[in-house]
C-alpha cells in the first residue's frame, strides 16, 4: 500500500474535512514502527485535521504541534503528550505514532464512555508497527489480541519506576 491509497482509506472512514483526530506523526505513518495508543484525545485542536496532511509527504506533526500547544489552557503539552515525546526521544531510530482507539477529542474520557474505534480499526492494519504501547485499561483492552502490544497503565499517570520498565520492554522489542 503507498501513501496516496492509505490517504484514500483514511478519508472513507473519517470524512474530508475532519475534526476527528485519528493519530499524528511525522511524515507517512506507514514508516511509523511504534505506535502510542491511549483512549481518546484530551485536547481538541479545533478545526480541519487534514490541513495538517501534505499529499505525499503524511502528517505534520511539526505544523500541528504549535495549534495544539495553543489550544491548551496553559500552553504547556499535557503529562500524556510528554510521556509520550519522552518515550520517543529515547529511541531516535524509531519513528513513533502517537494516536488513540478513539478519535474524539474530550477533555473527559467520561464523556467518550463507549468509544467509537473504526478510524483506528481502519488504520491500524494498513500500518502494521513493530510495537504498540496501549496505555491505559480501555487501550489494553481493546488491543489485547494483537501480537505486537506491550500494555501499561496510563501514561499520565505512571510511575518513574514503571515508566522505565515501560522504556526497556520497548528496548527489547525493537532490538
Amino acid at each position: 500500500m503507498d501513501l496516496n491509497q492509505f490517504e484514500s482509506k483514511l478519508a472513507a472512514v473519517i470524512g474530508r474535512p475532519s475534526n476527528l483526530r485519528p493519530f499524528v506523526c511525522e511524515g507517512s505513518p506507514l514508516d511509523c514502527d511504534v505506535f502510542i495508543v491511549g483512549y481518546n484525545p484530551a485536547t481538541d485542536v479545533p478545526g480541519d485535521w487534514w490541513r495538517f496532511w501534505r499529499q505525499g509527504y503524511g502528517f505534520q506533526e511539526a505544523v500541528w504541534r504549535p495549534e495544539y500547544l495553543a489550544s491548551r489552557e496553559d500552553g504547556e503539552a499535557s503529562r500524556t503528550r510528554r510521556k509520550a515525546e519522552k518515550i520517543a526521544s529515547a529511541f531516535p531510530s524509531s519513528r513513533f505514532l502517537i494516536c488513540n482507539i478513539d478519535s474524539r477529542p474530550s477533555k473527559r474520557q467520561a464523556d467518550m464512555p463507549k468509544p467509537v474505534t473504526r478510524p483506528f480499526d481502519t488504520f491500524l492494519p494498513l500500518c502494521r508497527p513493530k510495537v504498540i504501547l496501549a496505555h491505559g485499561n480501555e487501550a489494553r483492552e481493546h488491543l489485547a489480541n494483537h501480537p505486537a502490544v506491550v500494555g501499561c497503565r496510563h501514561l499520565s499517570r505512571i510511575p518513574n519506576a514503571d515508566f522505565d520498565a515501560v522504556l526497556s520492554s520497548l528496548k527489547q522489542r525493537l532490538g
